[in-house]
């Protein structure tokens, strides 16, 4: 049947390897969520009500539950969120304090570990135990982020392929499903470095991007400024001085 707040990215449902099902109502009035499990034959087990909103979830390898908690209540630009781990048998959430977020982050199922792709950091897989983690595919210096382009949905998940690739799974309104393949390849292209500040601006990724795909010959690679305004210009100067530097200067 068709569930509004499910076209609305308001309630979800997650099945685990035991064929339990999680489901997610979340109230973006209020702010929270209720957390329902039911078992392999749809009965309800039990129902909590939590005081975050339960912003994403997986089952890792081993068979523990994580989420993706958020203060649906505060501007979600300007908060991180947090980590928990579910507690099966009562719905009561731990948080995992030992492993850094930022806004913008997705949880996903790594092979042993979890996966945490950033909206524009990239993939890393972290060791829920103590927290390290191992980039996979970073996001700097490319055109990518999920932000940028066409607006492709809600992501649903993201794994790593055998041959170090990342794949995104995503919902549009519709419900229609899309899987999208994110890989490296060497391109036999000069490259052009472009150096700046605020390569978050969805306009210029997507205008550099646009260039890449379109041009034989040139290759444009973004290089993020680091440090404060009065450094860049100082090390920037001093590097064109010598003979160095960019190729081209955004910002």
């Amino acid at each position: 049947t068709y569930d509004e707040n499910i076209h609305k990215n308001q309630n979800e449902w997650y099945m685990v390897q035991d064929g339990s099902i999680y489901c997610i109502a979340r109230n973006s009035n209020t702010g929270g969520c209720s957390l329902a499990k039911r078992d392999a034959q749809g009965n309800v087990v039990y129902q909590v009500q939590l005081d975050l909103t339960v912003d994403d979830i997986c089952q890792l390898a081993g068979g523990r539950v994580i989420l993706v908690l958020k203060d649906s209540s505060l501007d979600v630009r300007n908060v991180k969120p947090r980590l928990g781990e579910l507690d099966q048998d009562t719905g009561k959430v731990s948080e995992l304090s030992q492993i850094k977020t930022e806004s913008g982050d997705y949880i996903g199922a790594g092979e042993e570990n979890l996966l945490i792709l950033n909206s524009i950091g990239g993939v890393r897989e972290v060791n829920v135990q103590d927290g390290s983690s191992t980039d996979i595919m970073k996001f700097a210096g490319t055109t990518y982020g999920i932000d940028t382009g066409k607006w492709k949905g809600w992501l649903r998940d993201v794994r790593v392929t055998e041959d170090g690739g990342v794949e995104l799974l995503w919902r549009d309104r519709e419900g229609r499903g899309t899987k999208e393949t994110l890989a490296w390849k060497q391109v036999d292209k000069i490259p052009v470095v472009m150096r700046g500040f605020h390569f978050n601006n969805i306009w210029i990724k997507d205008a550099v991007a646009a260039f890449n795909r379109s041009n034989d010959t040139y290759y444009i690679s973004l290089e993020e400024a680091e440090g404060d305004l009065e450094d860049f210009t100082t090390q920037t100067s001093v590097q064109i001085a010598a003979g160095g530097g960019p190729d081209l200067l955004y910002g």
